[in-house]
């Protein structure tokens, strides 16, 4: 006697949670899942507003990692997105590019959690004096324009942190004391 077994259909149920995203605290953000599933299920389901549904708003007081689970009639599958909760950017409002090896870069705290970041310094009249994208701890403007020293004095700036969350760029003046 022999049996002939049929072969066993494995489900393509996928899900994705979506690309990890930063916020400031006190912010919520779009959590958007995408399933062929039929049921879902975000975790911790306390932290979000529709925890049943592929989209759903959280608003963390502090980085948190969140795991939506898509089901069908067979099995589950899950994925995570973290949301990193970033306290504050220290923007100084001066820095000395002397060459004495202490505040000769204008570093600006917290910037490494925007790294598709865009600073725009200008000098008093309007013209651009640095434009510096992916802007970090290691490319930080150090007071130059083409090369050469800037005179002392006020130049302005806006940041952009490309965040496409509809926020304006940031901006401000900063001084460089030589």
């Amino acid at each position: 006697l022999t049996a002939t077994l049929a072969p066993i259909i494995v489900d393509s149920l996928m899900v994705e949670a979506g690309e990890d995203v930063y916020i400031h605290a006190g912010e919520s953000v779009l959590l958007s899942g995408t399933s062929n599933g039929f049921d879902f299920t975000w975790y911790p389901s306390e932290l979000v507003n529709t925890p049943y549904s592929l989209t759903t708003y959280a608003s963390p007081e502090q980085t948190t990692t969140y795991t939506i689970t898509a089901l069908d009639s067979f099995c589950s599958i899950s994925d995570e997105v973290t949301v990193h909760v970033i306290d504050a950017l220290t923007i100084p409002g001066s820095f000395s590019p002397n060459g004495d090896g202490t505040n000769d870069t204008w570093v600006i705290e917290g910037i490494e959690f925007f790294p598709d970041s865009n600073v725009l310094i200008y000098d008093r009249w309007g013209q651009v004096v640095a434009d510096i994208t992916s802007y970090s701890k290691t490319k930080a403007w150090d007071g130059t324009w083409k090369g050469k020293p800037l005179s002392d004095g006020v130049y302005f700036y806006s940041l952009d942190l490309r965040q496409n969350n509809g926020n304006k760029p940031l901006k401000g003046s900063v001084t460089i004391i030589r």
